[in-house]
């Protein structure tokens, strides 16, 4: 199994010389981690658990969560013959944190840019910027993990100072959530304070060559950092009026919809821990 990747690796980074394409790039590796985030500081013995997927071009990634992988690799059912539709009320899903916000992170390494694809309520929204420049120092020390031969680094990021394992063998540049910029793929990163922590659970070759790095869904509306920021605060405050604002006038009641036991921990006193600080 290493050695495949190994050959895949470098049979697809000797390539040809032509420049890398921000877009649409072929999907060679797919890597899942778990992220362990103690989002809520009054109650550190429940973090939130949560699989992450990192889709990996030649200069590009995709990096989005396990459920929304899930969800677009899986066929929708087929109705059968006569079936009706029937159409809920619009709902805001909820956690112990407040609104569930489904953001998807892609890197262009080529062009050095970052795209962050939120959706708040109804609506999905782009915010392009420059790829976050990161110090690292990496170390001597060694370990291994999943088979591969990782090097110890650390740097900060986010108001976090983090420890990452990467994996020189496979010469992407790319890792979780926004950390990137080593001689290998980050196979692990955990910062100082033990409150999130990226571990690595499997890679895969992806087999289908229709698969390339694109943003998911519909095409998002593009904002300013300063405009998401004041979109986001303003949908955190009040999720349901912000959603029934994006809808038509006779439209339904936006209602809550609880994750599973979020209802009974949003009844503590939440103390927000966000992995950006």
């Amino acid at each position: 199994m290493k050695n495949l990747f190994l050959v895949l690796a470098m049979v697809f980074i000797s390539g040809t010389c032509i420049k890398a394409q921000d877009t649409n790039e072929p999907i060679v590796l797919n890597v899942t981690y778990q992220l362990i985030h103690t989002n809520n500081l009054n109650d550190k013995e429940n973090p939130l658990k949560k699989e992450m997927v990192l889709s990996l071009g030649k200069s590009s990634s995709m990096y989005i969560s396990a459920e929304t992988y899930k969800r677009i690799h899986t066929p929708p059912p087929v109705p059968m013959p006569g079936a009706r539709v029937y159409v809920g009320r619009p709902v805001v899903m909820m956690d112990a944190a407040g609104p569930v916000i489904n953001e998807q992170i892609y890197q262009y390494n080529a062009s050095n840019i970052m795209k962050l694809v939120t959706h708040l309520g109804g609506k999905s929204y782009l915010i392009e910027t420059k790829q976050p420049k990161i110090n690292w120092k990496t170390a001597n020390e060694t370990r291994e993990i999943g088979g591969f031969t990782c090097q110890k680094a650390t740097g900060d990021f986010g108001g976090r100072t983090y420890t990452v394992w990467f994996a020189p063998e496979l010469p992407f540049h790319s890792g979780p959530f926004k950390l990137s910029g080593l001689p290998g793929l980050i196979l692990e990163a955990t910062d100082s304070k033990q409150e999130v922590q990226f571990l690595f659970k499997d890679i895969n070759k992806e087999t289908d060559a229709n698969e390339v790095v694109k943003i998911v869904g519909s095409l998002p509306v593009k904002i300013t950092a300063a405009e998401y920021e004041k979109a986001k605060k303003a949908y955190i405050t009040n999720p349901e009026s912000y959603m029934q604002g994006q809808l038509s006038a006779s439209a339904p009641k936006v209602e809550k919809a609880y994750e599973k036991q979020a209802d009974k921990l949003a009844s503590t006193t939440f103390v927000h821990n966000p992995i950006e600080l």
